[in-house]
């Protein structure tokens, strides 16, 4: 088959070689290079798009059929690291395409293209990776303390092979034996700190642990007694990064049966796992103009959106921001649409959108900065003017919390100091 050469456990062709492989359908292709390779550069039509730094995942969610796989990158070195790995989990044909795409004269494919969301890791998991750091401080020259991380319905293990590769201690759970057993078994061939083991996570009796865990992911399953459950197991101050589907599923496909899916607005349970919401007040000035048309005048997903009221009234904690670059960063216009729920610069008498979720200035200012500081595990140093914490803070010429709300937006600045040091003037 034109093979340039046994490596570990894995074969090596030229592009040459692999070219009537793929045309003939007889591999599966793989690309592990970056997004922005893929964009610029192209990929072979139909690869599997997943970037070295994740082929963790590639262990559990590769189909395991007898296709031999034809990993491929740029020039063949991240590939050969790749393909290394997969043969040494157990992949029985796994061939490194050398020379990679610099040498690949067949059919590319040029489009943006996102990370296989089967065969990689939860985009929302990726997206909360800057969260899976240690927060507690530890003494010059130690190491930093290692993370334990909680994988529920871990299923064969795509997001447990990854933590553990990033360093933390892991422990998967999943009612699913087979899946636990492939788990186990990929995890003792790569020796990664992951203890499977198999779980019945609708049990009535279901115990976690208490306060174990700095870190629980959980993809795609719901089932609303587990929560308690989960709350328990997190440490003070630890990470719950959920993501699973809402209503707004069912009308694209499965799932659809409602125990399934999550309605809008569930704050009981951002409230029962602790979970902080992360709004931006001038989303709602500025989607105003269409979100109705969007979510139905008076429908319950309308009542749902942009409620940042009802989740403070609820006991969640409420950390707001800009969404810059979508918005700008200018912190004085979001207070003022969460006080007014108008945008900045409408007159005073024009009405308000959703006017039951307005916040009052002091709690508007309160989500801006203490509960940006909660979102961020910092609340012990950042978020107020206090002896001790960081000197991150802004004065204005003007009381900003006694001038009318529609001089807010444009309160002269005197002074931003970050960290201690002036920047304006």
């Amino acid at each position: 088959m034109g093979a340039a050469g046994k490596d570990a456990g894995f074969e090596n062709v030229s592009a040459e070689a692999a070219q009537p492989l793929v045309a003939a359908g007889e591999v599966r292709v793989l690309d592990v290079r970056n997004p922005d390779e893929w964009a610029t550069l192209g990929t072979i039509p139909g690869a599997i798009l997943l970037p070295t730094d994740l082929i963790a995942c590639a262990a559990a969610t590769l189909p395991r059929d007898g296709a031999p796989i034809l990993v491929c990158c740029e020039h063949g070195v991240r590939s050969r690291m790749a393909a290394g790995f997969l043969a040494d989990v157990g992949f029985p044909r796994v061939l490194n395409m050398t020379g990679g795409m610099s040498t690949w004269t067949g059919a590319r494919q040029f489009e943006a293209h996102d990370i296989d969301p089967v065969v990689g890791p939860s985009s929302w998991l990726l997206a909360s990776a800057d969260l899976l750091r240690p927060g507690a401080t530890f003494a010059q020259g130690e190491p930093a303390p290692r993370l334990r991380a909680l994988d529920v319905a871990c299923g064969r293990g795509r997001h447990a092979l990854l933590l553990a590769i990033a360093g933390l201690d892991v422990r998967a759970v999943d009612r699913g034996a087979e899946a636990v057993a492939g788990l186990r078994w990929a995890a003792g061939r790569l020796g990664l700190p992951i203890a499977a083991e198999i779980v019945d996570l609708e049990s009535p009796a279901i115990d976690l642990g208490d306060a174990l865990y700095d870190v629980i992911v959980c993809v795609h399953y719901l089932h609303r007694p587990l929560f308690p459950a989960l709350r328990r197991a997190l440490k003070p101050g630890g990470v719950l990064i959920y993501e699973t589907f809402t209503t707004a599923q069912a009308a694209r496909g499965k799932p659809t049966n409602p125990e399934f899916l999550l309605q809008p607005g569930e704050l009981p349970l951002l409230v029962s796992t602790g979970a902080t919401a992360s709004m931006q007040p001038t989303h709602a000035t500025s989607d105003a103009p269409w979100a109705e048309k969007r979510l139905g005048h008076g429908t319950a997903r309308q009542q749902g959106a942009y409620a940042w009221k009802s989740v403070l009234d609820a006991g969640a904690p409420l950390a707001c921001g800009s969404d810059f670059p979508i918005e700008d960063p200018d912190p004085r216009g979001g207070i003022f649409a969460a006080e007014v729920r108008r945008p900045a610069g409408s007159s005073k008498g024009a009405p308000a959108w959703m006017p039951e979720q307005r916040l009052s200035r002091l709690e508007a200012v309160r989500c801006f900065t203490r509960g940006v500081a909660y979102a961020e595990h910092a609340e012990s140093r950042r978020g107020m003017v206090r002896e001790g914490y960081d000197a991150d803070l802004t004065g204005f010429s003007v009381d900003l919390m006694n001038i009318p709300a529609e001089e807010v937006p444009s309160a002269p600045v005197e002074l931003v100091m970050v960290g201690g040091r002036t920047t304006i003037p």
